[in-house]
């Protein structure tokens, strides 16, 4: 793998941890306590030779749709799309 690069397996390990992380927070806002959830989706597009290129709103766009499929399976998931 280039460097810079990650693995598909990679980023969403890396967006599951997050998530995680944000479960088992407790937020305080003076005296009200919060646990928060949080759906993710992510997407890994590659750039280089023999690949069409890819506007932001085009990565945007994949991002937003494994989005709407993690809470369309029952929310506070990550999902990858490709």
């Amino acid at each position: 793998m280039p460097r810079g690069e990650i693995s598909r397996n990679d980023l969403y390990l890396f967006c599951e941890r997050l998530r995680q992380i944000i479960e088992a927070a407790e937020f305080a806002f003076g005296d009200t306590r919060l646990q928060l959830t949080v759906s993710l989706g992510c997407h890994q597009a590659r750039a280089g030779h023999g690949t069409r290129k890819l506007s932001i709103d085009d990565w945007i766009a994949k991002a937003d749709e494994a989005l709407y499929l993690a809470k369309d399976r029952g929310r506070n998931r990550t999902e990858y799309l490709d």
